[in-house]
């Protein structure tokens, strides 16, 4: 498998180490029931953002010990005063996500500063750290797979996969009797090589016109080595490659 990257965005599809990371975290298991996922952010600015944040948590904490169906344990309780705490930070960039993943029984703790695009205040306590958030607000993107001649197209939003039907139109690439060159071995071959060509050009300006009107950042497109020619991935600066 090869990964063929073009230039701009690109490296949005690639895992950072902060990606990577919270990607290892959803995999955290608490057999008692301690692990803590905390969310709390604006997308603006805001002039009273600490204020806000300390009241956000403090109600966040309240509602999870108050919903609790018996007493909480001591590091659950250790680490929401914490988290508490921790939200009474003054901070620079009140415009982005302060997430926190914590386990006392396991001496996990975990914080991150995320992008932000919708308000979110967010805390759930169980066997698993939770991701919901994560996934609702993350931006949303393409993927096309595709064949000769054909492609299909999703958009992704989170954890929620739609095809796009008819995105790129499929082409006829089988060649006509009534070609003038059909016969010859060398110049049917290099008929269909022109009508794939032809095919792929095509795909790629109605991708482009698909990450417009969708305003995506990146697509993902999955397809066989012979399909996208390398030159191509310059075509289209914000799309991922990926030839098996």
């Amino acid at each position: 498998m090869e990964a063929i990257s073009g230039a701009g965005s690109l490296s949005s599809r690639k895992l950072t180490d902060v990606e990577e990371e919270l990607a290892g975290l959803l995999g955290f298991f608490s057999a008692s029931g301690d692990a803590i996922s905390f969310y709390l952010g604006w997308p603006e600015v805001r002039d009273n953002s600490h204020r806000d944040e300390a009241i956000a948590a403090k109600n966040l904490v309240q509602r999870v010990t108050q919903s609790a169906t018996g007493s909480l344990s001591a590091s659950v309780l250790d680490d929401l005063q914490r988290i508490r705490k921790k939200m009474e930070e003054v901070r620079s960039d009140s415009n982005r996500l302060r997430t926190v993943f914590a386990c006392g029984d396991k001496g996990l703790w975990r914080e991150f500063d995320l992008p932000c695009r919708d308000s979110c205040r967010e805390i759930y306590l169980g066997q698993y750290l939770r991701a919901v958030p994560l996934m609702q607000k993350a931006r949303p993107y393409g993927v096309v797979l595709m064949e000769t001649g054909k492609a299909r197209v999703f958009l992704v939003r989170g954890a929620d996969v739609e095809e796009i039907p008819d995105a790129i139109a499929s082409a006829d690439l089988s060649l006509r009797p009534d070609e003038s060159r059909v016969g010859w071995s060398s110049h049917i071959d290099e008929d269909q090589r022109e009508h794939e060509r032809a095919f792929l050009k095509h795909a790629v300006q109605q991708m482009r016109e698909f990450a417009e009107r969708k305003r995506l950042d990146s697509l993902i497109v999955g397809c066989r080595e012979e399909v996208w020619p390398e030159p191509y991935s310059m075509v289209l600066p914000l799309c991922c490659v990926i030839r098996v």
